[in-house]
């Protein structure tokens, strides 16, 4: 878990070396079955003129420190301009169901 946890560290840190604002949040809840589960959300700073000051905004929330990992690296690839890497079945299943939710809502997580 350390090992993951410090992946994910150095990811953001490089992510926000090139001008990202981003924020990693753990949240735990009560499942149904009376167990506490961890809640880990990204999010970043975006400019609110309005008010004058930073909004937090939530880009990715996942249960699992894994996905968070790949999510932060394909953010990483499409940063550098590289091809997104196809070794994970399963994440490319959800990483297309990730895009189909940012298409729908008309936002890109991925870019500044």
């Amino acid at each position: 878990m350390a090992d993951i946890n410090k992946s994910i560290t150095k990811l953001i840190q490089a992510l926000n070396n090139r001008g990202h604002d981003l924020l990693y949040n753990k949240k735990q809840f009560m499942g149904v079955e009376r167990m506490p589960h961890n809640l880990y959300v990204l999010s970043k700073g975006v400019w609110n003129s309005e008010k004058g000051r930073y909004d937090t905004v939530d880009i990715y929330k996942t249960t699992s420190t894994v996905r968070m990992v790949l999510f932060l690296r394909d953010m990483w690839y499409t940063e550098n301009g590289m091809e997104l890497p196809t070794d994970n079945e399963m994440w490319n299943r959800i990483r297309e169901e990730i895009q189909l939710k940012e298409a729908e809502n008309g936002s890109d997580s991925t870019r500044k």
